[in-house]
């Protein structure tokens, strides 16, 4: 089990290095999603005197 986790993470890592877009949508997207979701909810929260930080 642990050979076929270690072969198929392999392939999916050689997949993501040939296409540059994956790597970056993969790490940039979620970025974006936290901040967008943190300036929403914390104007929302303080509206009401919650720090949505904590």
């Amino acid at each position: 089990m642990i050979t076929a986790t270690a072969a198929l993470a392999g392939r999916n890592i050689t997949r993501i290095r040939r296409n540059s877009g994956s790597m970056i949508s993969a790490t940039v997207i979620p970025g974006i999603f936290l901040v967008a979701l943190y300036a929403v909810f914390s104007t929302a929260m303080e509206a009401n005197g919650i720090d949505y930080a904590q």
